[in-house]
């Protein structure tokens, strides 16, 4: 089955849902009060899943598991994936999650880990029938 996308529109396809995948990285600068850390769990990694869940929430996604070595906690989510690192967080979500609404308390968590944004990257697929996108 084929299907012309240029010429399709969303009538085309009724009942159809796009959810294109969506990325939201926010890496921030090392502790500013921290000593020299012993243990692998340090920065971001210090955020308790319950204050992610939270954040969440306003993303609109929950966390279904959580995975962790030395290097990151791994969060599986529905319609998402969150990666922590000491010093960066990476959503990778799709659906109807809205990773754009976790950087308010992204940022206060980060603050009381007394860590300064160094930069935030955020990108979007294009949508095959941006028209029909009724969310905001």
């Amino acid at each position: 089955m084929y299907f012309d996308l240029d010429n399709a529109s969303s009538q085309d396809f009724p009942g159809g849902f796009e959810g294109p995948e969506k990325r939201l990285l926010v890496d921030f600068f090392p502790p500013k009060k921290e000593s020299k850390v012993e243990s692998h769990v340090y920065g971001l990694r210090k955020i308790s899943r319950d204050d992610w869940q939270s954040l969440l929430d306003d993303a609109k996604c929950t966390i279904i598991s959580v995975m962790s070595n030395e290097f990151c906690d791994s969060y599986v989510l529905s319609e998402s994936s969150l990666f922590v690192y000491p010093t960066r967080v990476l959503i990778k979500a799709c659906g109807t999650t809205v990773p754009l609404y976790s950087i308010p308390k992204l940022l206060k968590y980060a603050a009381r880990c007394n860590m300064d944004v160094r930069y935030v990257y955020y990108s979007r697929k294009n949508f095959v029938f941006p028209n029909a996108d009724t969310r905001a």
